[in-house]
């Protein structure tokens, strides 16, 4: 697995670098969350260098604060609820390697069969009714995943096909885009399968990135959001597809990581595809 090496800025920066810790001192801890129901929900109201192409090695020792990853992992059919098995594998979170079962993510929904062993998949679309299956993975607060206005990059391996787009779905958030606790959200953003990069910083200011190209082609492709001082960068599968300047935002919060979607209700953003990686850190530590 070949990896790139990004340059960092040259400029000035015109506010204050926070640096981002390299590891963990704790386990960070994945859980599950399920639903089917449906009905209105608000923000509010809700509780590095670069990869050349995709890979579902192992990370471990990548440095990265996360880095969650369904190396080997044999996914599906599993009830619902259920932790993920990691007997023989392992699903990482940055250096951290989850020893137990009891500590390991959960499987949000039944997969009926839809894992392939080296990645998650999400249920169909559906609209709305008791049978509509939504699922997320939720990774808990850390302060290692606040970036505040440090540099830093987030991301993940995905594969999704244009007839399951939805406008907004969500691939992987902490915080939300209201409410004054600040965002780093990565999303496919239209019915062209774009993805875009959204900052939102405490007073509710937000930025939003959207990519040149689809990735809606049923193949896999690594997307990339990295701030640099007052740029923001979007790169997918090593090449940067996308660039804006960016205000100074300030980004920390106590809300999770989500994962496919930020919430499992009916209008929660759901992701309707697979993801077998997602990764956050700061610019000067090794992705995928």
């Amino acid at each position: 697995m070949g990896r790139l090496l990004a340059p960092l800025s040259s400029r000035s920066l015109s506010y204050r670098r926070r640096a981002l810790a390299s590891g963990l001192a704790m386990a960070l801890a994945p859980a599950a969350l399920v639903g089917c129901a449906s009905g209105n929900e608000s923000d509010e109201a809700e509780p590095t260098p670069l990869p050349s192409s995709p890979s579902t090695s192992s990370s471990a020792g990548s440095g990265l604060a996360l880095d969650l990853t369904t190396d080997g992992l044999n996914v599906g059919p599993l009830s619902e609820g259920a932790r993920i098995p990691n007997r023989g594998d392992r699903f990482l979170s940055g250096t951290v390697t989850y020893p137990t079962d009891a500590e390991s993510p959960r499987i949000v929904v039944e997969h009926d069969g839809a894992g392939t062993g080296t990645h998650l998949t999400f249920p169909d679309p559906c609209s709305s009714g008791p049978d509509c299956r939504r699922g997320i993975v939720e990774v808990a607060s850390s302060d290692v995943l606040n970036p505040g206005d440090a540099d830093f990059q987030y991301g993940a391996e995905v594969n999704l096909l244009a007839e399951n787009i939805k406008d907004g779905a969500n691939v992987v958030q902490k915080g939300y885009s209201t409410g004054g606790v600040g965002q780093w959200k990565l999303q496919i953003d239209d019915k062209a399968g774009r993805p875009s990069c959204v900052l939102v910083s405490t007073d509710d200011t937000a930025d939003v990135l959207l990519a040149e190209t689809g990735v809606a082609d049923g193949v896999w492709h690594t997307i990339i959001c990295r701030r640099i001082g007052d740029t923001l960068e979007l790169w997918i599968d090593g090449r940067r597809d996308a660039v804006r300047d960016t205000v100074p935002h300030t980004i920390s919060t106590d809300t999770p990581v989500r994962i496919a979607g930020k919430s499992t209700k009916e209008n929660g953003d759901a992701f309707f595809g697979s993801i077998r990686r997602v990764f956050y850190g700061s610019v000067d530590q090794q992705t995928p």
